[in-house]
């Protein structure tokens, strides 16, 4: 299927311009460790959720520190480089003039997404190695990430 000129258009400046959006939080990183939010669940149960260190995770990212994100909470660069690799197809697929289609998303794929992330919080809240390398690492006074 077709897609009309302006919607292409768009796409395609979208799609050049994100580089500079990605630049801009590289260049001036907005958050500080100190002031990152804690997770409610964490604080009222003592277990991690499947989200905990999420924050820390992307804050990395945005560092160039891939390692530390996935100590943090190694879900997040994998959905980092999911939702890049969906943007490159987007842009290609607007480049050529054609609409992008999730057709693999299907349901089987979702509800596989959720046991995979319901699996990763169970596993992470195991107290023996090497489970105990999937909780986030606790920030310190001085900004530097520990075990």
């Amino acid at each position: 299927m077709k897609v009309d000129t302006w919607t292409r258009a768009a796409a395609g400046l979208a799609f050049v311009l994100s580089p500079f959006a990605v630049w801009a939080v590289l260049a001036h990183p907005i958050m500080a460790e100190p002031f990152l939010p804690k997770c409610l669940f964490h604080e009222t149960t003592g277990l991690y959720c499947p989200g905990c260190g999420g924050t820390r995770a992307v804050l990395c990212l945005t560092e160039g520190r891939i390692l530390d994100a996935f100590h943090n909470n190694a879900l997040w660069p994998l959905a980092a480089a999911l939702v890049a690799y969906l943007w490159l197809s987007a842009g290609l697929f607007a480049w050529r003039g054609t609409r992008f289609r999730l057709s693999a998303l299907n349901g089987r794929v979702a509800v596989a997404i959720v046991a995979a992330v319901i699996v990763f919080g169970f596993l992470r809240n195991l107290p023996f190695y090497p489970f105990t390398l999937l909780a986030p690492l606790e920030p310190s006074i001085g900004g530097k990430m520990q075990p």
